[in-house]
């Protein structure tokens, strides 16, 4: 579940924050004939914060880039309106 506050500070410039609520289901298995195998599970809730903004060139083209805590420490993209 993901939920974002926007807030425009300039002209086609929008800028915002969030939160990213989520499970994490990991699981690892080593398979084989070395000694010390072993068996891996770690599940858990996560809460990922995150800040971005976009910046429109167009009404429905923009650069976007998002920095946080999550996924990636930094993402850089393309918003397409349709």
């Amino acid at each position: 579940m993901r939920g974002v506050l926007h807030y425009q500070l300039m002209d086609k410039f929008d800028t915002y924050a969030g939160a990213l609520l989520g499970y994490d289901i990991v699981s690892a298995k080593e398979v084989g004939d070395v000694p010390g195998t072993y068996n891996a599970t770690e599940s858990s809730v996560r809460l990922d914060l995150f800040v971005g903004g976009r910046y429109y060139f167009t009404d429905r083209f923009a650069a976007m880039a998002e920095i946080g805590y999550g996924i990636a420490y930094l993402n850089l993209g393309v918003a397409l309106k349709f």
